[in-house]
């Protein structure tokens, strides 16, 4: 018992009323003992020690119990109270340190001997603010302080707690003293990091706001660039759709070229074209003849007399003094224009000279009753409108008189041949019979076989001649896919009726382009003239085989043929012909040997047929009878 009591009061924190009752316990032997020894008191000569440690174990035993003196837990407590990592101080409530660890003695810089029992207010500072501050205050806060010790600063955090006896009663302060210095180190890195990291978020929040604003500043911009975008693109819209609308009727104007009209009406209609498009009310064109005064008005819409009459008087000087389209939009107030210009009700003018190759063509002007806005794309228009009516105009001009021209040729060429061919026949003819007359006048019977067969033979050639000239004169280009029947059409006219055994063999002709078919047949009617003139034939074969490796077209004749090497290799007919295979990249090739007959060959590439899947060329074999040339 004497050591748990030993081991309790080391702790330094045994109760009071513990403390009694151990002191009365060991007090009570001894007493006892030395009465006894002593012989004072009311019996001295009785012992009274036995029953003194009855007492006194009886006092221990209650103690033990009442008080737990032999609990391990106030050891436990002391030796966690001695290994704690904080200081701790306990204060009595007279300011008077009765309890410290090992700790508060480190930090305090003292002795444990002199620090339990050293007052408060003795310490060194800062402890003794400090610890006087947590013990006087009723409800004191943390108090925090900062050592310097050995060169090296440390920072503290002091915490209080009131002690209470089992009555609830105050009977002193425990301090606990804690070493913040990490914390409050960390606490700075922290702050530090805080700052650095607001200075970042700051920065960073600054650039995102930049760039924020940046691509603000970029989708206005793109927005405004979309808006413009579709804006043009409305625009554009608007103005393809116009160009269109003016392509179509530029066209329009440029078809009327094509339909052969004579030169009035090719005016007439292009000029109404021309007023259709720009919506005009009136207008005229005058056309230019060198010489003439005042120049011819060729073309007048909803004009009146006396505005025709008028406009007719327009000097050559205003007219075509420039090039550029002329526009009034006001033409009561336009004084600088001629007064010839203006008509009666009109308000909006717009005229244009036009030119051929700086030659003067003529001029043409539009009005409008109302006020007009004409745009770039309406004067371009008009211009452009008036050129190609002009051109056209001169077109038209030109192909009359080139048909004149050509009228007047093709009667030239008949003339030719009928004096070349058949007026020599008959020529021949009149010779032969005055020959024959002369002969049978004399009674030489025996010798009219000659000159009679001569004559004949003559008619006969003098009508296949004249059966030709009249082929030509009807001849036309070849329908789409029907180049044989042309050809049969031909040979039926001309060749058979001339007595001349002529067939034609074809393969996949219906294949060939329209072009090809075109020349082919041209060529063809050439080599016809040529062995119907010259050759003297009775029999002519053609053959033409279309496939896709290309086409073969080939006449042969039994004519008298000739020498291949002395004939004239400028002959119109041959260079004719061999100008068309050039069209289409064909080969020509011309055969033939002094009374042997004549071969014309020709082949074109398989560029020229149709697509189609077609047969092989086939091996064309003329008449058994019709032997003196070798097949191809």
């Amino acid at each position: 018992m004497g050591c748990s009591w030993q081991a309790r009061a080391n702790t330094r924190c045994l109760p009071h009323a513990e403390s009694e009752l151990a002191a009365i316990a060991v007090v009570i032997p001894i007493a006892a003992n030395a009465i006894y020894f002593f012989g004072v008191g009311p019996t001295k000569h009785f012992d009274l020690t036995p029953v003194a440690f009855a007492a006194a174990g009886v006092l221990l035993a209650f103690a033990t119990i009442r008080y737990h003196l032999v609990d391990l837990a106030p050891m436990a407590h002391d030796v966690l109270f001695a290994n704690l990592g904080d200081a701790v101080v306990a204060v009595n409530g007279h300011g008077i340190i009765s309890a410290a660890n090992p700790k508060a003695v480190e930090l305090l810089s003292t002795h444990a001997t002199t620090l339990v029992g050293t007052r408060v207010a003795d310490l060194a500072e800062p402890w003794s603010n400090v610890l006087s501050t947590l013990v006087q205050s009723p409800n004191p806060p943390n108090q925090e302080t900062t050592v310097v010790a050995q060169g090296a600063k440390r920072v503290y955090e002091a915490s209080r707690s009131r002690m209470m006896d089992r009555s609830e009663q105050p009977v002193g302060t425990l301090t606990i003293i804690h070493d913040i210095t990490a914390h409050k180190m960390l606490q700075a890195a922290l702050a530090s990091m805080n700052v650095e990291l607001e200075d970042r978020v700051a920065g960073r929040t600054a650039e995102l706001n930049a760039a924020i604003q940046r691509l603000t500043e970029e989708a206005a911009e793109r927005a405004r660039a979309e808006l413009a975008l579709r804006q043009m693109q409305d625009s554009l819209a608007d103005h393809v759709t116009s160009l269109s609308k003016n392509l179509g009727v530029l066209y329009d104007v440029i078809l009327v070229g094509d339909r052969g009209l004579p030169v009035p009406e090719v005016r007439s209609t292009g000029f109404d074209l021309i007023m259709a498009a720009l919506s005009a009310e009136a207008g005229f064109m005058l056309a230019w003849e060198v010489g003439a005064t005042p120049l011819p008005l060729v073309v007048a819409r909803d004009l009146a007399a006396a505005d025709i009459s008028r406009i007719s008087q327009l000097s050559d000087s205003w007219l075509f003094g420039d090039r550029l389209p002329r526009v009034v939009l006001d033409l009561d107030a336009a004084h600088n224009y001629p007064a010839a210009l203006k008509i009666e009700g009109a308000r909006t003018f717009l005229g244009a000279p036009v030119f051929r190759h700086d030659e003067r063509i003529g001029f043409v002007g539009i009005y409008w009753r109302a006020p007009v806005a004409l745009g770039v794309d309406e004067i371009a228009l008009f211009a452009a409108l008036s050129d190609q009516l002009a051109i056209l105009t001169e077109n038209a001009r030109l192909r009359q008189q080139r048909e004149a021209e050509v009228a007047l040729e093709e009667r030239r060429r008949l003339a030719r041949d009928l004096h070349d061919s058949a007026t020599q026949s008959l020529t021949s003819v009149l010779l032969m019979a005055e020959v024959a007359i002369n002969r049978l006048q004399q009674g030489q019977l025996d010798r009219l076989a000659t000159p009679l067969e001569q004559i004949a033979h003559n008619a006969r050639q003098a009508l296949r001649e004249m059966r030709l000239l009249l082929f030509e004169l009807r001849a036309r280009s070849v329908p789409q896919g029907q180049l044989v029947a042309a050809l049969e059409q031909r040979l039926d006219s001309v060749e058979r009726r001339a007595g001349i055994d002529a067939v034609i063999i074809a393969t996949g002709a219906e294949q060939l382009r329209a072009a090809a078919a075109e020349e082919i047949y041209w060529i063809a009617l050439e080599a016809l003239n040529n062995s119907l003139k010259h050759s003297s034939a009775n029999q002519i074969a053609i053959s033409l085989s279309v496939s896709q490796t290309g086409a073969v077209f080939q006449i042969d004749d039994d004519g008298c043929g000739f020498d291949d090497a002395t004939r004239n290799p400028g002959g119109i007919g041959l260079q004719s012909m061999a100008e068309r295979a050039a069209r289409l990249s064909g080969d020509l090739t011309v055969t033939s040997a002094p009374g042997q007959g004549t071969r014309i060959l020709l082949k074109v590439p398989s560029s020229h047929p149709q697509q189609g899947d077609l047969s092989p060329a086939a091996q064309y074999t003329p008449p058994e009878h019709f032997t003196r040339m070798e097949t191809v």
